[in-house]
């Protein structure tokens, strides 16, 4: 393109200007000897950067006014198509992106803590607050004797009997082990799963949220 000489893109241009673009190409490819599909575009490329208006090129656009003009809903759903598009890519994958980010393994499930009742109130009144970093708050098993059933305020409760100072474990069971509570009786060997709640002010062990392991 640099080895045309300038007077040419001069006639060049002043062809297309004329809207006698083929007359520009042909001239560009007799000057040249180059195709004919290189010369139109070269011819092309050279109009347009002197922002010329080819003859097709004004019929294209002409061609693209005159078709929105007539039928005003293709550009409706044309801009109702670009929206569309854009939403989607901005949103619909981002909840999937965050998910694959975010989503992480479940850690283990701690392992179920089975203590006899003896056990845990004697290391209760050695030391509460090493009993409590060990056992509050978690689901234990604790193994043990029946002493007492009973209701407090429509709570089923069920003791079982501990150390040499008469403590015991008070467990407040769920409304759904009633039937098997019923068939309990004192002095029966029983382990009974709940949460630990700790010691209250008369030194027992309360347990919450309690269901029968073995009647």
């Amino acid at each position: 393109m640099n080895n045309i000489p300038s007077p040419l893109d001069n006639e060049i241009l002043e062809l297309c200007r004329q809207g006698k673009k083929l007359v520009a190409v042909k001239l560009h490819f007799d000057a040249t000897g180059i195709g004919l599909r290189e010369s139109k575009d070269y011819v092309d490329k050279l109009a347009a950067e002197h922002g010329i208006v080819t003859t097709v090129m004004k019929q294209k656009r002409d061609s693209l006014k005159t078709s929105f003009k007539k039928y005003p809903q293709y550009y409706s759903v044309l801009i109702f198509v670009i929206i569309v598009g854009g939403f989607i890519l901005i949103f619909v994958d981002k909840p999937a992106a965050k998910k694959e980010k975010t989503e992480a393994p479940a850690p283990p499930p701690e392992p179920l803590i089975k203590v006899k009742v003896d056990k845990i109130l004697s290391e209760y009144s050695a030391n509460e607050v090493s009993a409590d970093i060990q056992y509050k708050g978690k689901k234990i098993i604790v193994i043990g004797v029946v002493e007492s059933i009973g209701k407090t305020f429509g709570v089923i409760h069920v003791k079982l009997s501990g150390d040499r100072n008469n403590n015991t474990v008070d467990f407040a069971m769920k409304k759904s082990e009633a039937s098997n509570v019923a068939k309990l009786s004192n002095g029966q060997l029983v382990e009974i799963k709940g949460k630990c709640i700790g010691l209250t002010i008369f030194e027992d062990l309360v347990m919450d949220e309690c269901k029968m392991v073995s009647k």
